[in-house]
């Protein structure tokens, strides 16, 4: 008897791989092609030894350019979600982080924390959006630019992860409480 293809889209580990994809995504959005780690490797193994009893390496690729595409989607989606309206800058920092974040986590307590991973990720795009004229900018720059928007963040990101300050997370927030609170008197003078 022929065994069937494996396909992801049809495999019972789907969700629990998808899960799994989306924690990853909201800490590190950045995975490539080039830059699969050997912990998404491990987890694809396991997934494809409790599915189909074994991990050839087809299955593996299968595995992990349905996870490369849904990083793909996802961050167009983050994109679009931050850029398509200018008054993404003056929304309240837990808003911004709510909206960009919802379909990729619970908001428990601890996602909420101003120092959760994904709370640090909204603070450093919101910076770098402003730091760019980014905001409401979606339809009007070109695709180089937009297609260039994840490269260019992620050295943005790295940078200011590598910052040694112990107050760096302070320094940002109070950054952009006064960006916001800057934006907010701006809407009121008009």
């Amino acid at each position: 008897m022929l065994k069937k293809e494996f396909t992801v889209e049809n495999s019972k580990c789907k969700m629990e791989y998808t899960c799994y994809l989306k924690e990853m995504f909201i800490l590190n959005p950045f995975m490539t092609r080039d830059t699969v780690g050997e912990d998404v490797k491990l987890k694809i193994k396991q997934l494809l030894v409790q599915e189909l009893g074994e991990a050839n390496g087809i299955n593996m690729a299968k595995m992990i350019s349905f996870g490369l595409k849904k990083f793909s989607d996802w961050r167009g989606d983050v994109r679009a979600k931050l850029l398509k309206t200018k008054h993404n800058k003056g929304l309240p920092l837990d808003d911004l982080h709510q909206q960009l974040w919802k379909q990729y986590v619970q908001f428990n307590e601890e996602e909420r924390h101003p120092n959760s991973g994904s709370m640090r990720m909204t603070l450093l795009m919101r910076a770098y959006a402003y730091r760019h004229e980014l905001f409401g900018q979606l339809g009007s720059k070109t695709n180089k630019e937009m297609n260039n928007f994840w490269r260019s963040f992620e050295v943005y990101y790295n940078r200011c992860i590598r910052d040694e300050r112990e107050d760096k997370w302070s320094y940002w927030k109070d950054r952009d409480v006064k960006r916001v609170t800057n934006y907010t008197a701006t809407l009121h003078d008009e």
